[in-house]
């Protein structure tokens, strides 16, 4: 198979470079800066030179890598020829200015346009989407404020717990974990006092928070408008054991297949999703953030993940599409030809991350280090900030302003087995600075937001997505 990649922030990286050893043809084509994007938010920002650098050199020495633009141009001129051959994946819906031209051009592949990237970062056109469209799923109480100082009077004047999120993707998403109406006051005031600048850019969102919620995200996966495969994907964000510390960008992460026709499916899943994937060419994925609150018994919407791969996700599907030694080959060539990919029940990832600050540049993490790994870890280890030095041929860290070093995935038909053989790829690693959360906090019960807690949810409640997720044979 032929691939052209479209990156920004290099995540897909060792997926083209797993795509190449496989034997398959791959393109790369970074973004060479934020600009290019022309969307609002942190990843709109301008960069500094050292920043720049850096996220340039992602993989450098690893992968061949040209300019988008370059690419884009590369394959405009060739297009009657590779718009055929060549199954593109623009890894993110904040390229969305590359993934409209690409459209434009007849391509197909993995490419998310405008629309995807507004219906996650636009809040409210997100809740009004939900309201018309969903029976069982309700949108939680909140405010559209714009001025710092109408939140924080709010909180002042309530008795609730509450979540602050930014609507310009400026200010960081605060979900104080504390139950302390008073603390959870403080926290959100706080950060509305701190950050009132890049609340205030865009506006920002007051909501709710449940005290003990249940969340979960169904997935529904589609190939040309067709629905090919179904999946729930639970996370647990902060890179701390019992959901502490900050947010990782999913620390640790199990996939659930689901049948197509699985209860879940039905619930979260609507007439106006078909229809949309319908007028959608190549692959189309759409998801449902969901949160249940066990003391009222409502499901709660929280966001779209917009036609993208979740980052931690991605890596468990890939694991579960093994066949013969291979898995990014299989995924994409069974999805090409509209197939589930997913071999296994079960795919668990972990997220392994560089935590030692950079004495000279500040904003960003040290640099330079070495990584080691066994080979037996090789199959199902992903490296995300990484380059080789040539004269060494050794692989170093990049600190590009990223905690995260790159992910270890398993797969299986046995949930203990799989988490197991999760954690025995990590085993098989080296790093100085490595953090990562332990096994006996993926396999612990003692806070409800735990990923086992989460899995006998759904387990035992009239969902039964694990039930419904037989071995049966895949499609």
């Amino acid at each position: 198979m032929k691939f052209a990649f479209f990156t920004f922030s290099g995540y897909s990286l060792p997926i083209a470079k797993r795509l190449l050893d496989e034997g398959n043809e791959v393109l790369v084509g970074m973004v060479s800066s934020p600009e290019k994007l022309n969307v609002d938010g942190w990843q709109g920002r301008k960069e500094s030179a050292e920043e720049k650098k850096r996220r340039l050199s992602l993989y450098d020495n690893i992968l061949d890598k040209l300019d988008a633009d370059a690419l884009l141009k590369q394959l405009r001129f060739n297009k009657d020829k590779d718009k055929e051959e060549y199954f593109i994946v623009v890894d993110h819906n904040n390229l969305c200015e590359y993934g409209e031209k690409l459209l434009e051009l007849g391509f197909t592949g993995f490419i998310p346009n405008r629309a995807d990237y507004e219906l996650e970062k636009d809040r409210a056109k997100a809740k009004r989407f939900v309201e018309k469209n969903y029976d069982v799923l309700q949108v939680p109480e909140g405010y559209s404020l714009k001025k710092a100082q109408e939140g924080i009077d709010l909180v002042n004047d309530s008795d609730n717990l509450w979540v602050l999120k930014s609507d310009g993707n400026l200010g960081a998403t605060i979900v104080p974990k504390t139950k302390d109406v008073r603390l959870n006051h403080m926290q959100i005031i706080g950060a509305l006092k701190t950050d009132a600048k890049d609340y205030e850019e865009g506006g920002y969102l007051l909501e709710k928070k449940i005290a003990n919620p249940i969340e979960f995200t169904p997935e529904l996966v589609f190939w040309n408008g067709e629905p090919i495969y179904s999946q729930v994907e639970l996370e647990c964000k902060p890179i701390g054991a019992a959901d502490t510390g900050p947010d990782g960008g999913g620390a640790i992460n199990l996939v659930i297949r689901t049948d197509l026709n699985d209860p879940i499916n039905e619930l979260f899943f609507p007439k106006v999703v078909y229809k949309l994937a319908k007028s959608r060419r190549g692959l189309f994925i759409f998801d449902a953030g969901v949160l249940y609150d066990p003391d009222e018994a409502i499901f709660y919407f929280t966001e779209f993940a917009g036609n993208r791969w979740s980052w931690g996700g991605v890596f468990s599907e890939l694991a579960m599409a093994t066949e013969k030694n291979r898995n990014a080959t299989e995924y994409f060539s069974r999805v090409s030809s509209g197939k589930n990919p997913l071999r296994y029940k079960y795919g668990a990832t972990i997220s392994f991350y560089n935590v030692a600050p950079d004495k000279k540049f500040a904003s960003l993490e040290v640099q330079d280090l070495p990584v080691y790994f066994k080979r037996a870890a090789e199959e199902y280890l992903w490296l995300f900030q990484v380059r080789k030095d040539k004269d060494s041929n050794s692989l170093i860290n990049v600190g590009c302003g990223d905690i995260l070093l790159g992910y270890a995935s398993a797969c299986g038909n046995s949930l203990s087995a799989t988490i197991s053989s999760a954690y025995k790829i990590v085993d098989n690693l080296s790093f100085k600075e490595l953090l990562y959360r332990p096994k006996s906090d993926y396999l612990s019960k003692d806070y409800s937001s735990s990923i086992l807690n989460r899995f006998d949810f759904l387990n035992g409640s009239y969902i039964n997505v694990a039930e419904s997720s037989s071995d049966r044979k895949v499609a």
